[in-house]
């Protein structure tokens, strides 16, 4: 487990390391601040222009996967952030949370992960439901049977970026990580 917490590391590490599963939670900054449940409450956010500057591209082998979280509010941008990346949209998995959810119109209770392949690279494991159930955490935190789920589909070496822990086997990436 190595555990980077600047982008200047990060950007260093792009220059010497290639990993085949990049994994993604984006801090979107949302138009909506004032409300309790508003991401700049809880954590530093950016915008798509700072997002894009990531150095995802440089950081993946050229046969690679990413898997990108976004919300319904951030989906066009989330595909747009694949292809700029160098990926190509493959499909989704759904993450239905079990609370009523925010939304201007539906009460969106889900996230989507998108998925974006470099290269020729399948599942190495095929029997992959695309959603499920499962209980949210503290704000934005994600469920590791996600991490666990990539783990057995995605190849190794494997990165996390904005990671809110550190995890055996993961190079973690982010200034709100827990030992």
């Amino acid at each position: 487990m190595k555990i980077i917490s600047s982008m200047l590391q990060l950007e260093e590490l792009a220059t010497r390391t290639d990993f085949g599963t990049i994994y993604i939670d984006p801090p979107w900054t949302y138009r909506k601040k004032k409300k309790k449940g508003a991401a700049s409450n809880h954590y530093r956010t950016m915008k798509l222009e700072e997002i894009v500057r990531i150095p995802v591209d440089k950081l993946a082998n050229p046969r690679s996967h990413l898997h990108l979280w976004t919300t319904t509010t951030f989906l066009k941008q989330g595909l747009w952030l694949l292809d700029k990346w160098g990926f190509e949209y493959k499909g989704m998995f759904v993450w239905c949370k079990s609370s009523l959810g925010l939304g201007n119109y539906w009460r969106v209770s889900h996230e989507m992960l998108l998925l974006g392949v470099r290269g020729k690279m399948s599942f190495h494991h095929k029997g992959m439901k695309s959603w499920r159930c499962l209980t949210r955490g503290r704000h934005s935190e994600k469920p590791d049977v996600i991490r666990e789920m990539i783990e057995k589909v995605s190849p190794p070496p494997r990165i996390e970026l904005f990671a809110r822990k550190a995890t055996e086997g993961w190079t973690v990436f982010g200034d709100e990580i827990d030992f």
